[in-house]
């Protein structure tokens, strides 16, 4: 049977669409435990600390371990012999690990003050050996995507995140314990983890090479420059709003501060996918992979958005009580984000290792959407400050868009259907326009 191209993805995946199924399938794996716990039994108090627990572990890995893993795939390597490039890899993500575990130790009393989170002293130690555990061993899903190991990637992301939700469901269900549930998750970061090491033996060659460790990190530091500098816009937003306003309208403007995950979870994972196939395949049909791949995403990411869009201001009463039908505007606000999710030059940049340009967008964007927000935030309130980032987080790829274009000499059109992609977003705009006038003045009358 033949079956049309966008379902063909879906049941034969290729390496792409493999590694967005891997995503979905961590995804899923942190949402079924998270509405498996307070059907459990556990109260706010207890699933909090579990949730913290998982957020510290994030804030002290998400920029370096994106950096670093984002410079090892333009190596695109694919061999028989023993590799030395994947043990330098592993190598180099075990000591980064140790040293976040360590800042950790030292810094998380001053942590806790920023974040306005506190994790209790006794898990400290547990969440040093979760960061140990799980950070490298990332690695190995990348490998399988380097070397075109779909098949294989699949059943790793199956085994690994079903043993996680059994890992950390079973101790839940039997002990009702919050230490239970967190010393399964260090079982599930241990079988990982140890899954890489046998891949390192088996397809590793033990030799530490330093120019590698040169390239690798001149290539990865500045990436992980700029997803630290993107990655608090949410933080410079959060001072914003709490410094202005009282802790009932910062709650607000956090529920509502969020992208759709989904978005921009399958968008990271279609251009990590994407960057070793540039020299697997050649530019020229790596770029046709990168238009139609990203044209498929549009042609249901955006309608799905539009659907949240003009139904947000009805959910989130019914979700959250009416006090939080403002959160919807701010989230309707943070649903324009996915015009610039799905314009990839960054992919095309770590391709070709140029990827200092981006922690230079990733600055002017922060800087911009600071001054915006001081600014809008007087005018507009709330929505003020998140239509600055959204207004900021555009800025950001015009900018690669034009680098690409100026230094790679690569027009926008080879990598993106334009019209199809303008169309749909000047739809958005309009729809959210039309709601802002009519949708949300009758909820608020009525």
């Amino acid at each position: 049977m033949i079956l049309p191209v966008r379902w063909r993805h879906i049941l034969k995946p290729d390496i792409l669409s493999g590694l967005q199924l891997f995503q979905l399938f961590r995804y899923g794996s942190v949402l079924i435990v998270a509405i498996l716990l307070p059907q459990i039994g556990f109260s706010r108090a207890e699933i909090g600390i579990y949730e913290v627990f998982l957020f510290f572990a994030g804030v002290v890995t998400f920029f370096w371990l994106t950096g670093l893993i984002q410079g090892f795939l333009p190596a695109a390597i694919s061999r028989r012999d023993a590799s030395p490039e994947l043990f330098n890899a592993a190598l180099l993500l075990f000591l980064f690990s140790v040293l976040a575990a360590l800042v950790l130790w030292l810094l998380h009393p001053l942590l806790q003050q920023l974040l306005d989170q506190q994790l209790p002293a006794d898990l400290l130690g547990w969440l040093m050996l979760y960061l140990v555990l799980f950070a490298p061993s990332t690695l190995v899903e990348y490998w399988y995507v380097m070397n075109g190991r779909t098949r294989i990637l699949l059943y790793y992301g199956l085994l690994a995140y079903g043993f996680q939700i059994i890992a950390v469901g079973l101790p839940a269900i039997l002990s009702g314990d919050i230490h239970a549930v967190l010393y399964g998750l260090l079982v599930a970061g241990c079988f990982r983890f140890i899954w890489m090491l046998l891949l390192v033996i088996r397809k590793g060659k033990w030799q530490i090479s330093i120019p590698f460790w040169k390239k690798h990190l001149s290539t990865g530091l500045p990436i992980a420059v700029s997803v630290l500098l993107s990655g608090s816009a949410q933080y410079v937003d959060g001072f914003i709003v709490s410094a202005r306003y009282n802790a009932g309208v910062f709650a607000v403007f956090r529920y509502g501060a969020r992208e759709l995950p989904l978005v921009a979870l399958l968008a990271h994972a279609l251009s990590n996918a994407l960057v070793p196939q540039f020299k697997k395949i050649g530019q020229i049909e790596a770029l046709q992979q990168l238009k139609q791949r990203s044209s498929q995403m549009i042609s249901w990411m955006f309608p799905m958005t539009l659907i949240l869009m003009i139904t947000s201001y009805f959910l989130f009463p019914l979700l959250f009580k009416q006090g939080f039908v403002e959160s919807a505007g701010v989230f309707n606000l943070y649903l324009l984000l996915v015009t610039s999710r799905l314009l990839f030059p960054q992919t095309i940049l770590i391709a070709y290792e140029k990827t200092r340009i981006l922690m230079t967008a990733s600055a002017i964007e922060l800087t911009v959407n600071i001054v915006l927000s001081l600014i809008l935030v007087r005018f507009w309130g709330i929505r003020g400050v998140a239509l600055a980032t959204v207004l900021a987080y555009y800025l950001e790829r015009i900018i690669l868009v034009v680098f690409v274009r100026r230094v790679q000499g690569i027009r926008l059109q080879q990598y993106l259907h334009i019209t199809q992609h303008l169309v749909w977003t000047l739809l958005l705009w309009l729809v959210w326009g039309l709601t802002e006038l009519f949708v949300y003045p009758y909820l608020i009358i009525h």
